[in-house]
């Protein structure tokens, strides 16, 4: 072997290395977030934005990273659509005492309508002046993923 193959095979790892580890995202602190502007939320956004006498408040940080960035985070609460998220972007939403489905989907840039066959959802029962957290992160092939966090 030929210290010319060493070389290239080395640089071509490097490569793929750096490659590979600009694409994932990383976790980003509620702190650290920034804002949703009211020019990314829709009209049921209002519905959810004051708090609640009797209910609880949710919190959503999306992650940074370049892998992802390009298409914004949906977001629907009980299947209204409620604001798009950038990476980085938070959200703080007020629900009422029930269940409620929270979702995540990306958002066409050629359509401000949302895939339904990408649109990931999970059921939450909420308890009275609770805080509930949660991430959007991205992972491989399928696509945005949410979950609930305690490291906000």
């Amino acid at each position: 072997m030929s210290y010319k193959n060493i070389g290239f095979t080395n640089i071509f790892v490097l490569l793929v290395t750096f490659l590979v580890s600009s694409c994932s995202t990383a976790p980003v602190r509620l702190s650290e977030s920034i804002p949703i502007s009211n020019q990314s939320t829709y009209l049921a956004y209002a519905k959810y934005s004051l708090p609640k006498k009797s209910g609880s408040k949710i919190i959503i940080v999306r992650d940074s990273g370049l892998f992802g960035s390009a298409i914004p985070a949906t977001l629907f609460i009980n299947g209204e659509r409620v604001a798009s998220l950038a990476v980085s972007e938070s959200i703080v939403l007020h629900v009422n005492l029930e269940d409620n489905l929270i979702g995540v989907a990306p958002i066409s840039q050629l359509s401000s309508e949302s895939s339904s066959l990408n649109l990931i959802e999970h059921s939450l029962h909420v308890t009275p002046n609770k805080t509930y957290a949660y991430r959007i992160t991205v992972g491989g092939e399928s696509g945005l993923i949410l979950q609930r966090s305690s490291q906000l």
